[in-house]
C-alpha cells in the first residue's frame, strides 16, 4: 500500500511541476520578447493572444529552418498596431482561430508563407514597406486586405482557398509587382478592381497557371508580367505555350466582362507579340495590319490610306503624264502638255488638262487604251 501512495504523490508532483511549467512558459511568450522560434515551445496554447501599440525593432524569427516548423496559435490572435522596423519571418505559422494584424506596419519584409489561417485573417489598415509574401498560404475564411498599402513585391501563388473564402483589395494600394501564379483552386472571384489606382501607375502582375475566369482585373492599370519575380535574374520564364493561354484567357474575361478597351489594347499587344514571335529577327519589321487598321480596331483608317494613295499616285501621273503618253500608251489626241510656268495660265485650259489627265489615270489600266480615247476625244472637244 505505501509503494503505491508513494508512487501517486511522484506523478501528481510531475504533473502539477509540468502543468505549471507550462503555464509559465506560456505566460512568458510575447512578440518581440522571444525573437527567434523555439521548436519545444513553438505551440502557443492561450486562448487569447494580445499584443497591441508596441516598437519592435529586432528582427522576428519564428521559423525552424531544419525542421520546417513554424508557430501555431491555438487561441485568437491580436496583433494590431504595431510597427515592426526589422524583418518578421512567420512562416508556416498555424493559426487555428482568428487572427488579427490590423494596422501594422512591416517597415521590412513579411513571410507568411506556408502559414495557415483557419478562420478570419485580417490585414486591413496594413502599411508593407517591403515585400508581403503569402506564397502557398491557407485561407480557410476570409482574408482581409482592404485600406492595405502594399510596397513593391505582393506574393500570392499558390494560395489555398476556402470554398466560401473572399480576398479583399478594397481601397487598398496594391503593390508594383503581384505575384499570383498557380491559383487554379480559386472559388469566387478575387476583385483587384476595388482597389485605389495611380492613375500614373501600372501593376504589373504574374498570372502564369492561374484560372483567369476567376479575377477581375482591367488592362489600365495592370499589365501581363511573364518571369516569375521569384527569379532575382528577371530572366522570361514563360513558354510560348503559357503565353498564349494567358494572353487568350484574359482576352476573353475581358470580352465577357464588356471591357473593350481593355480588350484592345491587350488584343494589340498579343498581335504584336506574335508578330515578333513570327518574324524572329526581323521582329524589329513593322506590322502592316498594325498600321493599316490597326488590328481591325481603326476600320477609319482604310479610308484615310486610300485617299492617301490616290492623292499620292495623282501626283506622279501629274508630273508624268506626257512621258505616259509618249512612251507608254501613245494616244495621239491628247496634246503634249507644256512645263508649268512656260504659259500663262488659262482656267479653260487648266479645266480641260485636269479632265483628261483625272480621266487618263482612272481609265486607262491597261496599255490598249481603246476604251479611253473615245471618251478623252469627247472631253477634249466639247
Amino acid at each position: 500500500m505505501k509503494p503505491i501512495l508513494i508512487l501517486s504523490i511522484i506523478l501528481i508532483g510531475r504533473s502539477i511541476g509540468c502543468f505549471a511549467q507550462h503555464q509559465h512558459d506560456t505566460l512568458r511568450w510575447e512578440f518581440g520578447k522571444n525573437d527567434r522560434i523555439d521548436v519545444k515551445k513553438s505551440v502557443i496554447t492561450d486562448p487569447l493572444l494580445d499584443f497591441e501599440n508596441q516598437q519592435i525593432h529586432t528582427r522576428l524569427y519564428y521559423y525552424d529552418e531544419h525542421s520546417g516548423t513554424g508557430l501555431t496559435f491555438k487561441g485568437s490572435v491580436i496583433c494590431t498596431s504595431n510597427h515592426f522596423s526589422k524583418q518578421v519571418d512567420m512562416r508556416a505559422a498555424k493559426f487555428a482561430n482568428n487572427s488579427d494584424f490590423s494596422s501594422d506596419t512591416f517597415r521590412r519584409s513579411a513571410e507568411f508563407t506556408q502559414s495557415v489561417f483557419g478562420d478570419d485573417a485580417a490585414f486591413s489598415s496594413c502599411l508593407f514597406r517591403d515585400t508581403a509574401n503569402f506564397n502557398r498560404a491557407e485561407f480557410g475564411q476570409g482574408a482581409d486586405f482592404s485600406n492595405t498599402v502594399f510596397g513593391g513585391i505582393g506574393y500570392f501563388s499558390d494560395v489555398t482557398l476556402g470554398e466560401a473564402t473572399t480576398l479583399s483589395f478594397t481601397q487598398a494600394n496594391l503593390p508594383d509587382t503581384i505575384d499570383f501564379s498557380n491559383n487554379t483552386g480559386i472559388t469566387s472571384l478575387v476583385n483587384f478592381m476595388d482597389a485605389r489606382f495611380d492613375p500614373s501607375k501600372v501593376h504589373l502582375i504574374y498570372l502564369n497557371k492561374t484560372d483567369l475566369s476567376k479575377l477581375h482585373l482591367d488592362y489600365i492599370h495592370f499589365k501581363l508580367l511573364f518571369f516569375d519575380p521569384k527569379d532575382r535574374t528577371h530572366q522570361d520564364s514563360s513558354s510560348d505555350e503559357d503565353k498564349e493561354i494567358v494572353y487568350e484567357g484574359l482576352l476573353h474575361n475581358f470580352q465577357a466582362a464588356g471591357q473593350s478597351d481593355s480588350y484592345e489594347i491587350l488584343d494589340v499587344e498579343y498581335r504584336t507579340w506574335l508578330w515578333g514571335k513570327k518574324m524572329g529577327q526581323l521582329k524589329w519589321l513593322p506590322d502592316p495590319r498594325r498600321w493599316w487598321w490597326y488590328y481591325g480596331f481603326r476600320k477609319e483608317w482604310v479610308f484615310f490610306w486610300a485617299l492617301f494613295f490616290v492623292g499620292f499616285f495623282s501626283v506622279i501621273n501629274y508630273y508624268r503624264l506626257n512621258d505616259l503618253n509618249q512612251n507608254v500608251y501613245q494616244i495621239a489626241d491628247i496634246p503634249v502638255l507644256p512645263k508649268l510656268g512656260s504659259e500663262p495660265f488659262s482656267w479653260k485650259r487648266a479645266k480641260t488638262r485636269s479632265c483628261v489627265r483625272v480621266t487618263y489615270s482612272r481609265i486607262c489600266p491597261s496599255r490598249s487604251g481603246c476604251c479611253c480615247r473615245i471618251w478623252m476625244e469627247r472631253s477634249v472637244t466639247r
